[in-house]
């Protein structure tokens, strides 16, 4: 999801097709025999001695590659699928804004980006001291879109950083739309800025209706009649807040969904579904 080395691009692609790199293992290896056991450069008359020499180190390194290659594939595999785990159990301990706001920065872009990628885009993160201004990229459906980030438990965001944000999109030719995203809230001024412009602000509020709509896509269908959808997300009727799925593990309830606060423990009112 952030920028990848060639190492961990090449992991990652191990990851996904597994049987690919055995082919290619095996492929190497079969070379490898063939060339490795033709007649002995030792033997071989002077004229063949060089060609068949250079025949054998060739057979030595399909060895080597088939074995690096089969190496790669499962360290691939077994990183890129555990890390996927852990990200899918972080994004689940993630719930509600109060969680949210304790992540560092850096953490806060990867969430920002695992919550898009669980929404179906394909995510790039490029934050960092030199990111700039732009700390993801995202793509869906042929059309990219940027992504600024900021965590704020207290402070607002200005005009000056949303003015920033835009001046970073400008310097992009090919995008859609920018997104920017706090677990705070605007300024007024910030708001009017981008009343004209490209630019949508994503508070602290919004954010976890994205956070509800990403949950709503792993929710299993139960035998009810009743099609929840990402736009029937209600609102805490004690604080406000936006409220989040969930299924419930003790009493009579148990393994039937009801909506929950997403500001849980600190308002713990639920609604049925």
């Amino acid at each position: 999801m952030r920028n990848r080395s060639p190492f961990e691009a090449i992991l990652e692609i191990s990851s996904k097709s597994p049987v690919f790199g055995i082919i290619i293992s095996l492929l190497l290896a079969v070379a490898g025999f063939y060339l490795s056991n033709k007649q002995s450069p030792v033997d071989a008359p002077p004229s063949r001695f060089v060609s068949l020499f250079i025949g054998h180190l060739l057979g030595i390194l399909s060895y080597i590659l088939s074995a690096l290659s089969l190496i790669v594939t499962g360290i691939g595999y077994i990183v890129i699928s555990k890390k996927k785990r852990k990200q899918e159990s972080y994004f689940g301990t993630r719930q509600n804004l109060d969680n949210i706001k304790n992540l560092s920065w850096k953490e806060f872009e990867e969430y920002v980006g695992s919550l898009f990628e669980k929404l179906g885009y394909s995510v790039e993160v490029i934050g960092g001291l030199k990111d700039g201004g732009v700390d993801l990229t995202i793509r869906k459906d042929n059309k990219t879109s940027l992504v600024q980030c900021k965590n704020y438990r207290v402070s607002k965001v200005n005009l000056s950083m949303v003015r920033d944000f835009y001046g970073a999109m400008n310097a992009n030719l090919n995008y859609e739309v920018g997104y920017f995203i706090t677990t705070g809230i605007f300024t007024i001024d910030a708001k009017h800025f981008t009343e004209d412009k490209p630019i949508e602000l994503i508070d602290g509020a919004r954010l976890m209706d994205y956070v509800n709509m990403a949950s709503l896509k792993n929710v299993p269908q139960t035998n009810t009649t009743h099609t929840v959808k990402p736009t029937d997300v209600p609102v805490c009727p004690k604080c406000g807040s936006s409220m989040v799925m969930r299924t419930a593990k003790k009493g009579n309830m148990a393994g039937s969904q009801f909506w929950g606060c997403s500001t849980y423990p600190k308002c713990n009112a639920t609604k049925s579904v």
